[in-house]
């Protein structure tokens, strides 16, 4: 599984139709740990995956599994690119161009999310979308709408985040930003990344040289960040990159360690 690992704050890193509700029962486990109950988000390191629905027998693939089998493994964050149809008005998942890999509607992916929190009341999960064709949100939203995940979505304005418990507690246990076309006024729940988060460097290619700087947005570090740790390799004298899965059990072992070190040290000291 090839991963991105999304560091917050000063941090390391069939469809029912019920409705979610608010609880006055407090947590006393959070994503599987009872001492990440009275962490803020912001403060709570979580593994996350690249191009996350990119799986399959074809070069393009980021992993080895589908999301519903990421979820049993541990993943909470999500990174999905949303691409216009070919032959229709729904969003598709695909990578780089849907006549390459094309695994299918926003909706029917986001489905198993909504399954999982629904058998699953005590996990946050979080969503980064590269908006490829620069969608508008409200198409997001008939995405989300249609799956049955709206109604779990949280909102949170810049500055202070909750516990994890009390995102819980909220019923709003989703967190979505999106890299291009925010408009918080028409749907304030999938919020402006870069006002959040920062990124280090995605195109890596050398297991040895992890790139350690604000890469987006350019030299603006925020409250949180995500450090970028997969490997591409180069073809057709560097036109064309792809990923290396065969790198991932090197890459996601100890070979994680410095580039997460240098990232608090370097950047957030």
């Amino acid at each position: 599984m090839k991963l991105s690992f999304f560091f917050l704050f000063i941090a390391v890193i069939s469809f029912p139709s019920a409705k979610t509700q608010n609880t006055t029962t407090t947590p006393t486990v959070c994503n599987g740990y009872a001492d990440l109950c009275s962490r803020p988000y912001s403060q709570v390191a979580f593994v996350a995956t690249h191009n996350s629905y990119a799986y399959g027998g074809v070069p393009a693939i980021n992993q080895f599994f589908d999301i519903s089998t990421q979820l049993k493994d541990g993943v909470r964050v999500f990174l999905l690119d949303g691409h216009n149809s070919t032959t229709g008005s729904d969003i598709e998942l695909c990578h780089t161009s849907c006549t390459l890999l094309d695994t299918g509607t926003v909706a029917n992916t986001l489905k198993n999310i909504t399954s999982f929190l629904q058998k699953n009341p005590n996990e946050v999960i979080t969503i980064f979308w590269e908006n490829y064709d620069n969608i508008d949100p409200l198409r997001y939203k008939a995405e989300y709408d249609k799956a049955g995940l709206t109604q779990y979505c949280f909102t949170q304005p810049v500055g202070t985040w909750p516990t994890m418990a009390a995102i819980i507690q909220s019923g709003k246990r989703v967190i979505n930003f999106i890299d291009t076309n925010a408009n918080v006024n028409t749907v304030p729940w999938l919020m402006p990344e870069y006002s959040y988060v920062f990124e280090t460097p995605f195109q890596n290619s050398d297991a040895n040289a992890w790139q350690c700087t604000v890469d987006r947005p350019k030299n603006k570090p925020q409250q949180m960040y995500m450090v970028n740790h997969f490997l591409y390799i180069s073809i057709q004298g560097g036109a064309i990159e792809i990923p290396q899965p065969q790198s991932a059990a090197s890459t996601n072992s100890d070979n994680l360690a410095n580039p997460v070190r240098n990232v608090f040290y370097t950047l957030l000291s």
